[in-house]
């Protein structure tokens, strides 16, 4: 046989080995206990070196077709929408601004533990409220969500990325700020001098539980949370080639030590597209072909320092999870690839 078929060959096996792994781990993984039950080495990995799933606006579920505009629908896009469909804006803005169906309970009951958020003050309410395009929930919904979460899985660790604010004030802030913390108590992960040793193992002997990103400098010395530590930029792509050409230029790129790294899994509409589909919606047009696209492109990448760590969807639930399981599974590659090694080498010494 010639060199290189004799290489595609063996790639061919090695890929088919993996995807029998694949299907057997699938089947083992149970995604509401999955940090618990890692093997015991990746316990001792910084929390930046783990692939983690998450999801993207993981509030937008609470949004609904009648809910009042949020600020962060820029008043140029709104008026143009308003121009063009009129009374139906709202319902448009919904279909195509909702990027998930599940409360965050749910969400994490099925095995995410990166939660994304906008936020924004509404007029008349002394709340703070969770924002896509419309106004959802108020924030301290969400929290009573992650907090019946912890207490009754105490080995999970979530992180929640305050990412956007819209029209807060620096008292709006320390209100949101005070509510956060307040909620989860002794729980919090204070900001380390080194994030290198905030490792499962760490964390479940500190008894912390939840790491708090705050994407504004007016957290920045705040004890308990997180403010330079977090990266991943948009690709801001409507088509699937880009998408996935961005995320694996940034999957290649060397990125900041000691930082999390947010790969970012999702189309993103742009207003002339969404305003030649206003009857159909994000999900119906957008998400399953991504998903499919995300899951090619997670197979063989690793987790770690320079590795896949945080990555998000939009509608987590499609195929049953298989997001969240391809995510958790990126940690047992190292192990399924030297267990194929581990076979072939046993193979050709009997023959």
């Amino acid at each position: 046989m010639a060199e290189g078929n004799a290489s595609d060959a063996e790639s061919y096996v090695k890929h088919d080995h993996l995807e029998v792994e694949r299907a057997k781990l699938e089947h083992k993984i149970r995604l509401e206990h999955w940090m618990e039950n890692l093997p015991e080495h990746l316990h001792y990995l910084p929390l930046y070196c783990l692939a983690i799933p998450g999801t993207h606006e993981s509030g937008s579920y609470s949004i609904e077709p009648h809910s009042e505009f949020s600020p962060e629908e820029h008043d140029r896009r709104k008026s143009r929408m308003l121009h063009l469909v009129g009374n139906t804006t709202k319902k448009v803005i919904y279909n195509w601004r909702r990027t998930q169906d599940l409360t965050c309970l749910k969400q994490l009951l099925h095995g995410v533990r990166y939660l994304s958020f906008a936020v924004a003050p509404k007029e008349g309410s002394s709340e703070i409220f969770i924002v896509c395009g419309l106004f959802g929930n108020p924030v301290s919904s969400i929290l009573a969500d992650i907090k019946e979460f912890m207490d009754s899985h105490p080995k999970e660790i979530i992180l929640i990325d305050f990412e956007h604010f819209f029209e807060m004030t620096s008292n709006h802030h320390q209100q949101l700020m005070k509510q956060v913390t307040e909620a989860f108590g002794s729980k919090v992960c204070p900001y380390p001098e080194d994030p290198e040793e905030v490792t499962l193992a760490w964390l479940w002997q500190q008894e912390y539980q939840i790491l708090i990103f705050y994407r504004h400098e007016i957290a920045k010395d705040h004890p308990f949370l997180w403010v330079d530590c977090i990266e991943g930029a948009s690709a801001e792509a409507l088509h699937i080639s880009d998408l996935i050409f961005f995320l694996s230029q940034n999957y290649l790129r060397e990125r900041n030590e000691k930082t999390f790294y947010v790969s970012k899994g999702h189309l993103t509409p742009t207003v002339a597209f969404t305003l030649r589909h206003p009857r159909s919606c994000l999900q119906d047009m957008l998400v399953n072909t991504t998903h499919a696209a995300l899951y090619q492109w997670l197979k063989e990448k690793t987790a770690g320092k320079y590795g896949v760590n945080i990555v998000t969807c939009d509608f987590v639930e499609s195929h049953k999870f298989h997001f969240c399981f391809m995510v958790v599974e990126v940690n047992y590659y190292e192990l399924m690839v030297a267990e194929h090694d581990k076979k072939k080498k046993m193979h050709g010494r009997k023959t």
